[in-house]
């Protein structure tokens, strides 16, 4: 027989109550009310503890805006929150007036003003950071009309998918992946245009962190004329890959090939296949003015460039064997003629992966009439000579050696002290660009952040800027966990998996994704939470880590 038993339930709390603790470390709520117009007599709810629930809602499991009211109904909004906070206080209404109001704001200095806090609190490494820019897809009839702030609009998109209409998002992260500044733009404006940008305010920024000699590290589109003078005068140390585009690029990986005093090989890392590097290093002129250059020669061969120059020795193949075909037609009245024209052919058609044999041979023709010959009478003859051309099979040494120049780039820096900075150490940060790009890879998270189900590009604009905050909060998380991995030297292990060294941000979500705690009721009006019995030590171990 089945009891009803009253004044006990349960609520999946899930990591709601770490985000939200971890908003608090940060004092969002202070720093969004200080920057955001409002009046507390005319709001029920501050925007800044709306952003907070934002911040929930996302890391835990986001939801559309019109549904965020009914995304609380299964958590405790008062232990999250405070007291009285219930689920009505986060309807669409009060959610779209909050976003009306950010977009207000100078966003980019309200979100230095959270990054700022959260170095006060977490100290996280500040010796280099990387930028880059990525697209968010949208869906949905957007006018891009010339007075929108944010023009979402037809773009080039890494994807590669046509006829979507985009928004970009930029942003610098340290070694950590802890993302410093953040920024939302033009669905398409330029990764040169960004850089620019960027690097008006990129000093002040790790001026306030305290580390005004940072390294600013960015991929080929930071190399410009522009930006070069910028960072010159600004002072910015960088480093970035040099662009294929000018002839200095090829001229310096030749060199290297001739000069072949390649460094010891190096990796970062133990997995099976993982490429190894050698370098090279020289100073050169460019743009008036002298930069370091390395050279660097990886052990894998870029896929992208083998298939482009598979498509070349394809190209130059045909085009060998149609010359060959239109020579063997031709006829020489000598051999010294024939011989000659071999000269002429092998020098005009010197393939860079194939090459012609050609050799002459003698043929002897009847000089008769056409129509049936004449029995018993001799015809007069003569000897001609043709040339029997044929391409040969793929010179092997000299496709080896185009596939590993394709495969190599240059990297340029503007750091000066090689003792402290080496060739190895320059590649070394240069490849830890990969921060920033696992960075957009959680942005572009279908279940993390999918769909944008707004209309207005002001709206868009400010919950670009909360995808940001997210992103920061998540990359905090992450670190503050991986520090603890570090401090105990004991690896997590979970069910499914062991040894794990680096927990990323999705994996610890994961983890504490089921959670969820029991409510019983002691008097009227007065709940008392526990976990329950079943809570297995490793998420324990988790939440008391974090």
């Amino acid at each position: 027989m089945s009891r009803i038993l009253h004044g006990i339930c349960s609520k999946q709390l899930g990591p709601s109550a770490l985000i939200a603790g971890f908003t608090r470390e940060l004092a969002l709520h202070s720093i969004i009310n200080r920057h955001v117009r409002w009046d507390p007599d005319q709001w029920k709810r501050s925007p800044g503890l709306l952003v907070e629930a934002m911040m929930v809602n996302m890391l835990t499991s986001r939801t559309p805006l019109y549904r965020v009211e009914t995304f609380f109904e299964s958590m405790d909004t008062e232990a999250l929150f405070g007291p009285g906070v219930c689920t009505e206080d986060f309807n669409d209404d009060a959610i779209g007036r909050m976003l009306d109001r950010l977009h207000e704001v100078n966003l980019d200095h309200l979100y230095c003003s959270v990054v700022l806090a959260a170095w006060e609190k977490h100290q996280f490494d500040r010796s280099a950071f990387h930028g880059d820019t990525t697209r968010i897809l949208l869906t949905g009839e957007y006018s891009g009309a010339m007075e929108d702030p944010l023009k979402i609009t037809y773009g080039y998109n890494a994807q590669g998918i046509r006829g979507a209409k985009q928004f970009s998002v930029g942003a610098v992260v340290n070694r950590e992946g802890i993302p410093i500044m953040g920024s939302i733009h033009d669905g398409n404006q330029s990764d040169n245009t960004w850089n620019t940008e960027l690097l008006a305010h990129y000093p002040a920024m790790i001026t306030a962190l305290g580390q005004s000699d940072a390294v600013y590290i960015a991929d080929s589109k930071l190399v410009t004329p522009k930006n070069l003078r910028k960072m010159r005068k600004k002072g910015i140390r960088f480093i970035s890959r040099f662009p294929n585009t000018y002839q200095l690029t090829k001229d310096l990986i030749v060199w290297a090939e001739k000069n072949a005093t390649w460094s010891e090989p190096v990796a970062w890392s133990t997995r099976k296949g993982a490429s190894i590097y050698r370098t090279q290093e020289i100073t050169a002129r460019f743009m008036n003015h002298r930069y370091r250059f390395v050279i660097v020669r990886p052990s894998q061969l870029d896929e992208r460039q083998v298939k482009r120059l598979e498509k070349e020795a394809q190209a130059e193949k045909h085009q060998l064997e149609q010359a060959c075909h239109a020579l063997a037609k031709r006829t020489f009245a000598c051999e010294t003629d024939a011989q000659e024209e071999c000269r002429l052919f092998a020098r005009k058609h010197r393939g860079r992966f194939y090459s012609v044999h050609l050799t002459v041979a003698s043929e002897t023709k009847v000089l008769r009439k056409p129509g049936r010959p004449k029995a018993g009478v001799v015809y007069p003859t003569e000897t001609v000579y043709r040339v029997d051309a044929a391409v040969s099979s793929r010179d092997v040494a000299a496709w080896e050696k185009a596939c590993h120049q394709a495969s190599s780039f240059v990297l340029i820096t503007s750091l000066k002290q090689r003792k402290v900075h080496d060739a190895h150490e320059v590649l070394r940060l240069y490849k830890e660009q990969n921060a920033v790009e696992m960075r957009f890879r959680f942005l572009k998270n279908p279940t993390m952040f999918d769909g944008v189900f707004l209309k207005k590009p002001e709206s868009i604009k400010a919950l670009g800027y909360l995808f940001l905050l997210a992103l920061l909060i998540f990359s905090l998380l992450e670190l503050r966990v991986r520090r603890a991995v570090a401090e105990r030297n004991r690896p997590l292990h979970l069910r499914y998996r062991k040894n794990i060294e680096k927990p990323t941000g999705l994996l610890i979500l994961d983890t504490l994704k089921t959670l969820t705690v029991i409510y019983i009721q002691e008097t009227p009006g007065r709940w008392i939470r526990y976990l329950p019995d079943d809570v297995d030590s490793i998420r324990s171990a988790r939440i008391s880590w974090i």
